[in-house]
């Protein structure tokens, strides 16, 4: 039932900001709005305000916005204030102005996301035993630059480092939220002719962490503590 309600709000959020669209549209171009409805079907809520309409409908899976004139119905309304009675580039910005109201609210949710969560980033995933990458590395650590050069995707990370090799690598990192400065030597791998640094990376890490460790646990005789992370 939950996720039923989730996905009709979901469509009925995206209806109201397609037809409020053209609604604003038809105020700012003239054009008197008959009727401003969310669903379909008979009406189960209506109520009038100056010369429009607004009712929710049975269906909620849809929505509309009747304008003076459009469906070449009689009507009080003068010409000039009618759909077909506007110039031709105010019926466009009419057809247009759903559309745009909906890549506005994408826009808007995809700032939001990324003012609450953070642009996701490139992290150290995996370290091998005995390489230059497990000495100055630690699961979880975000990088930044590699070799001077700004990583945002897993693709970018190998060429980063085949362009600064054979040379030592400067990984510029994040970890535990402060800047940090790792210098690696490369190895080269004659098998498969590129160099490496012994890590793997990836977009998305997630750390096992110890939320509750009672005083007599094995654990916490071995020396852990509540708040430690598996980082292996």
């Amino acid at each position: 039932m939950t996720t039923l309600l989730i996905f009709v709000g979901f469509i009925l959020l995206l209806v109201g900001v397609h037809e409020g669209g053209h609604f604003l549209m038809a105020k700012l171009t003239g054009v008197a709005v008959e009727e401003f409805a969310l669903g379909f079907g008979p009406p189960i809520w209506t109520t009038s305000r100056g010369e429009t309409r607004y009712s929710v409908r049975l269906l909620p899976l849809g929505g509309f916005v009747r304008l003076a004139g459009e469906d070449q119905r009689t009507s009080d309304v003068p010409f000039e204030r009618t759909y077909y009675g506007r110039p031709a580039w105010a019926r466009l910005a009419l057809a247009a102005a759903g559309p745009a109201a909906n890549v506005l609210l994408a826009l808007v949710v995809l700032m939001v996301a990324v003012w609450s969560v953070g642009i996701p980033g490139i992290r150290v995933a995996g370290l091998l035993p005995d390489t230059p990458a497990r000495q100055e590395l630690q699961v979880g650590d975000q990088i930044l630059r590699i070799g001077g050069r700004s990583v945002w995707l897993p693709d970018e990370v190998g060429p980063a480092i085949q362009a600064a090799a054979p040379d030592e690598i400067r990984f510029e990192l994040l970890r535990d939220g402060e800047r940090y400065t790792a210098t690696i030597a490369p190895q080269y791998d004659e098998e498969e002719d590129t160099y490496r640094v012994g890590s793997f990376f990836s977009s998305q890490v997630l750390l096992s962490e110890l939320t509750e460790l009672p005083p007599d646990a094995p654990l916490a005789q071995a020396g852990l503590q509540a708040g430690d992370r598996n980082t292996n």
